[in-house]
Order: structure tokens, then sequence, then C-alpha cells
């Protein structure tokens, strides 16, 4: 959010300070942005493991209600910003920031906001990006409260924001809750996992009835559970 409030290009990308891109992508953004007057150009990913890299193709060919679809149930392929060269002037005239205080899921939420006021979107079917994943277990170590309160305010923030669009979002957002309790549950601790159960136990029918989200170890998981 720093980065924006004293950011004067005409076009913004964001880059993790343990990962790194190839040197033609920006370049190659802003062709894209140029030669389409697109609010956002996405571009696919490589995941950087210690001995191999993954070229990770992200949904972005599409209409942006179901990219929205795909980043709640994630099926993005990645939600991060780094995957993104947005219009400096599109973020400016709707106001879309970041959350104070989340820092977990919060590219999520900026993501949607992103998605749902862009009027023109471009994808270049390359990766550029190398996202660092040295740490492959690291999704399955103790979760912080801190880290646990975030993901229950980003689902809020979510919510609350799509339900004022007029649109129906309800499967997507149940979708979201459930791949929340399946992140919980990965931890394999009993008080998180106690926690995750209390906050969305009306998605527990959702999750027995339909299993709609389509990565199947996600829905393996959730099966189990």
């Amino acid at each position: 959010q720093t980065g924006l409030n004293y950011a004067i290009g005409e076009y913004l990308i964001f880059v993790d300070s343990d990962d790194y891109a190839d040197s033609k992508m920006l370049e190659d953004l802003a062709k894209e942005a140029k030669r389409t007057n697109a609010d956002i150009v996405c571009c696919d990913v490589f995941y950087d493991y210690r001995s191999n890299s993954k070229y990770v193709t992200c949904n972005y060919d599409t209409d942006k209600k179901t990219i929205i679809f795909s980043i709640l149930n994630n099926t993005i392929g990645s939600c991060g910003q780094y995957t993104r060269l947005v219009k400096h002037d599109f973020l400016i005239n709707h106001k879309i920031s970041f959350e104070p205080d989340i820092s977990m899921f919060e590219d999520r939420i900026f993501a949607i906001k992103l998605f749902y006021h862009a009027e023109k979107i471009s994808y270049i079917h390359k990766a550029f990006y190398h996202y660092v994943q040295y740490n492959t277990d690291s999704i399955t170590k103790d979760i912080s409260q801190k880290q646990i309160s975030d993901m229950i305010n980003a689902e809020k923030v979510i919510r609350v924001f799509l339900q004022k669009t007029n649109e129906t979002w309800e499967s997507s957002i149940t979708d979201f809750q459930c791949y929340i309790r399946f992140i919980l549950w990965l931890t394999n601790n009993p008080a998180t996992m106690e926690i995750a159960q209390k906050i969305y136990k009306g998605s527990t029918k959702y999750i027995i009835k339909s299993l709609s989200i389509p990565k199947f170890h996600t829905r393996v998981v959730l099966y189990i559970y």
C-alpha cells in the first residue's frame, strides 16, 4: 500500500523481495497494455523449487466474472499481484487499495476489486515471473492466530464487497469458505480446526453435498474431514 501511495508511473506491478522476474517482463507487458489499452494485463508464472521450475498457467483468458469465481475457488493458478500489470489511473479512479491490517489473502481482496471494475483485460499466455517456493511445506506449519484472523476477515471483506454488486456470488463465497477450512485443516492443529468448524459450520453441508471445488486434492481433504 505504501508503494501505491507513492507511485507515479503510468502502470504498476508488484515484485516480492525473495522472487525474481525475467528481463523482458515489463517490456512485453507494457507493449501489450499500450496495444490493447487494457486496465489489466495478465500473464502466467513459474513456481521455482530447489530441483525444478514448474510453469503455472493462470486462468485469465475468460470473462471477469469467471476470473473472480476462479480466485474464490482457488483455480486461478496464482492470485499474486506479480502476474498483473495495472493501469495507475484505473486504480485511482476506482479507489482500489489494500485492506489495512490484513496481511494474508490481501492479494485476493485486491484482485477481486481489480477484476470487478475492469473494463478491458488482456492476457499473455507466457510466464516471466519466478515465484520462489524453496520452503515447499510451509502451508502445513502452524498458522498463527493473526493469520487465522486475517483469513476470516478477508472472507468477510470479500463477501460484503460482492454482496453490494447485485449479482449472485453465494456458491463461490461458500467455495472460498471451504478453501479456508482446507488450509486450517492441513495444519492438523485441533484448536485451529475447531475454529474453522465453528466459523463456517454452515458450509459443512455444502462440502458433503457438492464438493464443487475443482482441485482434486482439495476436495479429498474436505471430504475426509
